[in-house]
C-alpha cells in the first residue's frame, strides 16, 4: 500500500511547481463559478465545465458540477494556488488507489 502512495505522489512530483495550464484558465482561474464572488451553487448546475450557460447553443455541453465544486473548495482555502490545485487532485487521485487495492 505505501508504495501504490509513493508512486502516486512521484509520478506528479515535478508538476506542483508549475502555473495553470492548457484549459485551466478556462476552467479555473477565468471560470466565475470558481473565482467569482460569492457560492454560485445553482451557477454549478446550469453551466458547463468552462463557466457557459449550458443551454447555449456555444456551449461545450460538458457537465461537471462535482468537480466545479472541488474547484470551488481550493479556490476559497487556498486562492488561486496551482500547487494546491495539484495537491488536492493528487491526493483524491491516491486516495481511489488505497480503495482499489
Amino acid at each position: 500500500l505505501e508504495l501504490v502512495v509513493c508512486i502516486a505522489v512521484f509520478c506528479y512530483i515535478n508538476g506542483f511547481a508549475g502555473n495553470f495550464t492548457y484549459d485551466d484558465t478556462f476552467a479555473i482561474t477565468n471560470n466565475q463559478d470558481v473565482v467569482g464572488p460569492g457560492w454560485k451553487l445553482p451557477g454549478m448546475f446550469v453551466h458547463d465545465f468552462w463557466g457557459q450557460d449550458i443551454s447555449k447553443a456555444d456551449s461545450h455541453k460538458s457537465y461537471r458540477p462535482l468537480t466545479i465544486a472541488w474547484f470551488r473548495l481550493d479556490f476559497l482555502l487556498w486562492g488561486l494556488q496551482p500547487w494546491a490545485f495539484r495537491l488536492t487532485n493528487v491526493a483524491l487521485h491516491t486516495l481511489c488507489l488505497v480503495l482499489i487495492f
